[in-house]
């Protein structure tokens, strides 16, 4: 099922989400396009032009390391994965902080949110095991991921240990990356920081496989966020079919953003 993929680079590669709204306004007047968060505890906007502009600084406490928006009701949130201090920080689109529970109650106690991402209206909170230094530790098996609804309430444990390494990225492929269509059964993804793996579980968190290349599992060091673009563009090789990633690799003194799409061969 994951056999023949081919990869392809761009160019470079952290934290940030896309805005469409109205909300999340610059001084300038203007709604942020792109919002950025960093692992100093820190978020900005952006919307075109000069620097981004901070809006939150949760310094030296806060460690964000992932960002999501999504509607609760008729209201928009900023969803920040806060590695440090053990949460998911929300924010409304005036940028004040409000309280949401997002708990696991079963989580393990030296586990810590990693990421957080909107997939089809629900947010899935990945989880890495925290070392006596306060990172993540990378070994197989050290992950958890969790689906919440917007409004922070659980909704249950999709995959615990087995293949996940300090897991962070998410996605869902659409059908036709599959080629053929015969696997577009409802898969979700979901790759490892820790050991550059990609792998493919279906919706009830049982697990497929890996992404493979030549028969061999694909390994994509330092990987970040993954992704499936909502619409083509060829003049820039957007296709919806391809999983664009971004990565940090050489211990993130590098960045890479590419492609991995079904082989012909």
């Amino acid at each position: 099922m994951f056999r023949s993929w081919s990869c392809g680079r761009f160019f470079t590669g952290k934290h940030s989400v896309f805005n469409s709204g109205p909300g999340f306004r610059l001084p300038n007047g203007n709604s942020a396009r792109f919002i950025f968060a960093s692992d100093d505890g820190t978020i900005s906007g952006w919307n075109g032009g000069g620097t981004a502009i901070k809006k939150v600084d949760d310094s030296p406490d806060a460690s964000y390391l992932g960002l999501a928006i999504a509607s609760d009701g008729t209201n928009t949130f900023l969803y920040a994965a806060n590695f440090a201090e053990g949460e998911i920080s929300v924010y409304d689109t005036a940028w004040q902080e409000v309280s949401k529970p997002f708990t696991d109650p079963n989580l393990p106690s030296d586990y810590s949110p990693f990421n957080i991402q909107n997939v089809g209206g629900k947010l899935y909170v990945m989880y890495a095991k925290v070392g006596p230094g306060g990172d993540e530790i990378h070994h197989e098996g050290f992950g958890v991921v969790d689906i919440y609804n917007p409004d922070g309430s659980f909704v249950k444990r999709f995959v615990t240990f087995g293949q996940l390494n300090a897991p962070w990225g998410v996605a869902k492929p659409p059908a036709g990356f599959w080629g053929d269509g015969s696997n577009a059964q409802d898969v979700i993804l979901i790759g490892n920081f820790g050991d550059g793996h990609i792998n493919a579980f279906n919706s009830d968190g049982d697990f497929l496989g890996q992404l493979r290349a030549h028969g061999n599992p694909i390994v994509i060091e330092g990987l970040w966020g993954i992704a499936f673009p909502t619409s083509a563009n060829t003049a820039f090789m957007i296709d919806p079919n391809f999983l664009y990633f971004a990565a940090g690799p050489d211990d993130e003194t590098h960045g890479l953003f590419g492609y991995i799409k079904k082989s012909t061969e």
